[in-house]
């Protein structure tokens, strides 16, 4: 059974230490460890496929919002947001795949909460039920 992590001790934490604004808390989602709780306000899509397919698409020239609303076309609720800072749980690595120059890694992880800048620091809130979501870490492709 894992122990409750208190979201508000957790993100003073973060924020003492700098880390206001980050993709995977400051460190490669590949260095994370299961149940981990970091902050992103990176890409973070419902499937791995949509992680992919904004990737590949900005890696072609595409602008990250031009390739947000191609992913996005037609569903009734967004597949893939970036630039809302979340609260999630590392789960495990779902795929790799290569670009170009890099080397994808496509993470699942439980979002847990999201979280806020007001006046008086950053503010967490819990969601009712955990959201599976993805998010990528890239690295450069051996050999690029």
């Amino acid at each position: 059974m894992t122990r409750p992590v208190d979201l508000r001790a957790k993100l003073s934490a973060l924020a003492a230490l700098g880390i206001g604004a980050l993709m995977m808390a400051g460190q490669p989602a590949a260095a994370m460890e299961e149940g981990e709780i970091f902050l992103t306000q990176g890409l973070v899509c419902d499937r791995p496929s949509f992680v992919d397919a904004v990737v590949t698409l900005a890696s072609s020239g595409e602008d990250l919002p031009g390739a947000m609303a191609q992913v996005n076309a037609g569903a009734e609720k967004p597949r893939c947001v970036a630039g809302t800072l979340l609260v999630a749980k590392y789960v495990a690595k779902a795929r790799t795949f290569f670009t170009k120059d890099n080397a994808v890694h496509v993470h699942k992880v439980k979002v847990v909460g999201f979280a806020m800048a007001t006046p008086d620091g950053v503010v967490p809130q819990r969601l009712p039920q955990p959201i599976t979501q993805y998010v990528f870490s890239m690295e450069k492709a051996a050999g690029a």
